[in-house]
């Protein structure tokens, strides 16, 4: 019932606007009195009857929590577009008093799965969805999304370790797995791990960086 009533909600929130517009953290000038630490955000929210959701970003909710005081009383908080790491999930719960959930999702299928961050690394597909393994049309195996809303089997861009059919963990997208010390990694990991460094406000790796740290290695070079 609640992966059901989430998708509902998701879908009311695309047809009726955002509690929080999107729009306005795309424009830089809102962007700058954010990420300045401005409690703006935490008023609009707070200006806003009866129950509310949260729906946002991990970069965002980052941003957030750097916001001193307390925050509005929230049902909910649904964050997408990037996996967000337990740590700050966590932290983000515990500030909001609230649980948040995750929603997995790609251009090539749509919403898929969700998970809650705090309880584990396991994504749920929706009802009705399912993941199975098969080859792409260039005979690379690939992971397929069917069932539900997706009328017909539909191939992923990432890479994924299945539980069953409806559950999964999520490794990043294909393009950027990379091999380290001989152990297959993805950049969105890397990075995720990055910034989970104590002083580092965000980060990224590139390829060109990890070549360069990889050869450093072999060399004995920095």
């Amino acid at each position: 019932m609640i992966l059901v009533g989430l998708l509902l909600f998701a879908v009311v929130f695309l047809g009726v606007g955002w509690a929080v517009s999107t729009e306005m953290f795309q424009h830089r000038a809102w962007r700058r009195r954010v990420e300045s630490g401005d409690t703006d955000i935490v008023a609009a929210l707070a200006a806003i009857p009866g129950d509310r959701v949260l729906v946002t970003t991990p970069f965002h909710l980052r941003t957030l929590l750097a916001v001193p005081g307390p925050m509005p009383a929230v049902r909910m908080i649904v964050s997408a577009t990037a996996p967000l790491s337990p740590q700050v999930a966590r932290e983000v719960e515990d500030r909001f008093a609230a649980p948040l959930l995750e929603i997995y999702g790609c251009t090539e299928a749509g919403q898929l799965a969700t998970r809650r961050p705090v309880e584990g690394d396991l994504w749920q597909t929706f009802r009705g969805v399912t993941i199975a393994t098969g080859l792409d049309a260039d005979g690379d195996a690939a992971w397929f999304a069917a069932g539900g809303h997706i009328e017909t089997p539909t191939a992923l861009s990432d890479v994924l370790v299945l539980e069953t059919p409806e559950w999964f963990r999520l490794l990043g997208r294909g393009a950027d797995m990379v091999n380290v010390a001989g152990k297959r990694a993805s950049l969105a990991h890397l990075n995720h791990l990055l910034c989970e460094i104590p002083g580092v406000v965000d980060g990224a790796h590139t390829l060109k960086f990890i070549a360069s740290a990889v050869e450093s290695a072999k060399t004995g070079t920095t």
